[in-house]
């Protein structure tokens, strides 16, 4: 179990077996390898800076980065290279970021 609440979403990565969710309740992300046992498929969980739940993301390939949509407006990017946000953009809406899309180029994101 990974999440106090609901999954709100869900981003593969690389291959396909690999899967990033976030959750309602407990504000984390977590990367899941799918060809793993079942008690140990979890590889990583990682908390939000942010003191509200992670409502959406998007995967950047090229960069290996994570955008996360918060709770309250905010954004960050999780590199998944060195396991920590490379950049955090507080209230950068003035509620919740349900949702995320990236350009195929991965350089805009709305």
């Amino acid at each position: 179990r990974a999440h106090t609440k609901r999954a709100l979403d869900c981003s593969f990565l690389n291959n396909g077996t690999v899967i990033a969710t976030c959750g309602q309740g407990d504000h984390n992300m977590c990367i899941w390898d799918t060809l793993l046992p079942p008690r140990s498929c979890r590889v990583a969980s990682m908390p939000s800076h942010s003191s509200y739940s992670i409502y959406s993301m998007s995967y950047l390939p090229d960069k290996q980065q994570i955008v996360l949509g918060c709770g309250h407006g905010d954004l960050s990017v999780y590199d998944l290279r060195q396991q920590c946000m490379s950049t955090e953009l507080k209230h950068a809406h003035s509620k919740a970021i349900r949702s995320l899309a990236l350009d195929p180029s991965g350089r805009y994101f709305a």
